[in-house]
């Protein structure tokens, strides 16, 4: 029982953390989510952590122990906030660490750094890859356009939207090749480790895995591209072109496994020793400081879960609301007011308030803008009264006309443009009572191509509205 107890414990920590693998559960059982890959991720780490565990022992090292108390105890207490606040991702990403370090409070470092391929293994079926979603759908709609371009077909391109003599080609969100990223890094990495690679190694395999994924987007989109040029959009892959995007990838990945270096040797050469006995009191320390999140939450959750302030956010929006230049596309269940500012603009703010902690505060934030309609042509962030305010520009695609936007998010009474922030934001909104969060937007169309005027002229109805709703979470502040 002792040679496989890592691998019990591992088991025990898919038991006491259920919340959280639940919510992944669900991720992983969508074909069509970019975590698809998840289940089997979690079942292949199972397995080659048994067969680590029956052919070297996880003999006890001195090095450390009591730092990974230290930490498992912090990263526990972390979880319980995070799944109080129900801030997922953070829940999450946590999962690894607690493993990690319960091991190492048992082990000692030595034998945790010498397995750290292996139990870095399951973050590629943690959701974090989703942050580089924009950034690599930015990079697909750049490469697939100058690939146009070089082939002289007959098309306008303007940003993500190519505009053929038959019709418009989006490149969509769903087009970023995110999955055949994550999917081919993770097959990189599993290679890597199954070949005992040392981080010298493994940061070469892992830079042609991602190329050959990011490749295998690229190639797809232009020749959908092409297909839908000669076919006069005819063709059914306009439709329906998942299949067609897996056989490409497996036309690039297949020979680059079979043809990957192998090393002669298995990834731990470590000898086979008996396993030694872990001390029982250390055991029951590092159970009960593992137990303590799960347990806390089972305790507390009910009760923080119970908001008894009445919602402020009442009634229906009022009729006849002033339009908008450009549509935002905000989250559903707002109550939204969209107000003129004069000859100047408009402002629209989308109010949100939760009954219960089972809600999240700060809801997905999908890209605000109708991508299909507009680009986006420039983006800072201005100070506003201590706030960072994000100013963009927009131009309307086969249009002339360009629209100034100036946005942020206020979670609580605390306020930032930055979506990470908003959500970190969460934590002494949910602290200190508060359950309100609100996403502020003001937009003018501009007259000239530099739009100078109506930024500073939003930017002093910006800061008119920051210092109103300050004075407000002031005096709300003193009356309670």
């Amino acid at each position: 029982m002792m040679k496989t107890l890592p691998l019990l414990l591992t088991l025990g920590w898919f038991g006491l953390y259920s919340r959280t693998f639940g919510d992944l559960w669900q991720r992983w059982i969508r074909w069509d989510s970019e975590m698809a890959h998840g289940l089997p991720v979690m079942l292949i780490f199972v397995y080659l952590l048994w067969r680590d565990c029956t052919k070297t022992a996880w003999n006890e090292k001195p090095f450390g122990k009591g730092v990974a108390l230290v930490a498992l105890a912090a990263c526990s207490l972390m979880w319980f906030l995070a799944a109080l606040i129900n801030i997922q991702i953070v829940e999450q990403v946590l999962l690894i660490p607690i493993l990690v370090s319960a091991l190492a409070s048992l082990y000692g470092w030595p034998a945790i750094w010498r397995r750290r391929f292996l139990l870095l293994f399951p973050i590629f079926a943690i959701p974090v890859w989703g942050s580089l979603n924009e950034g690599l759908l930015s990079l697909a709609s750049l490469v697939v356009g100058e690939s146009v371009r070089l082939m002289a077909m007959p098309a306008l391109i303007q940003g993500n939207s190519i505009y053929l003599p038959y019709g418009h080609i989006l490149i969509a969100d769903g087009c970023s090749g995110i999955r055949y990223f994550v999917i081919a890094l993770t097959l990189g990495y599993l290679i890597a480790y199954l070949n005992g690679y040392k981080e010298w190694r493994m940061l070469p395999m892992l830079l042609v895995a991602g190329f050959l994924g990011l490749l295998t987007n690229w190639v797809r989109i232009f020749v959908l591209i092409v297909i839908g040029h000669y076919t006069e959009m005819e063709s059914s892959l306009m439709e329906d072109h998942e299949l067609f995007g897996w056989l490409i990838f497996a036309a690039f990945i297949l020979p680059a496994v079979y043809f990957a270096p192998h090393a002669s040797s298995s990834p731990s050469a470590e000898p086979a020793l008996s396993a030694q006995s872990v001390p029982k009191a250390r055991l029951a320390i590092m159970t009960l400081l593992a137990v303590a999140g799960p347990l806390l939450i089972i305790i507390y959750g009910g009760h923080f879960n119970r908001i008894d302030r009445p919602a402020p956010i009442t009634g229906t929006p009022p009729a006849n609301q002033p339009r908008m230049p450009m549509m935002v596309r905000a989250p559903a269940g707002a109550l939204t007011e969209i107000n003129s500012l004069g000859n100047t603009g408009v402002i629209r703010t989308d109010h949100y308030w939760r009954g219960s902690l089972e809600d999240k505060l700060v809801p997905y934030l999908p890209r605000l803008f109708d991508h299909e309609r507009w680009q986006q042509v420039t983006q800072t962030s201005v100070n506003i009264d201590s706030t960072g305010v994000s100013q963009a520009v927009y131009a309307e695609k086969g249009g002339g006309r360009r629209v100034l936007q100036l946005q942020w998010f206020e979670v609580g009474g605390q306020r930032t443009s930055s979506r990470t922030w908003a959500k970190i934001l969460q934590i002494p909104a949910t602290l200190g009572g508060r359950n309100d969060f609100s996403i502020v937007t003001l937009q003018a169309e501009c007259r000239r191509v530099s739009c100078a005027e109506q930024a500073e002229e939003l930017q002093r109805h910006a800061q008119a509205r920051i210092a109103a709703v300050t004075r407000s979470d002031q005096a709300h502040s003193k009356s309670r």
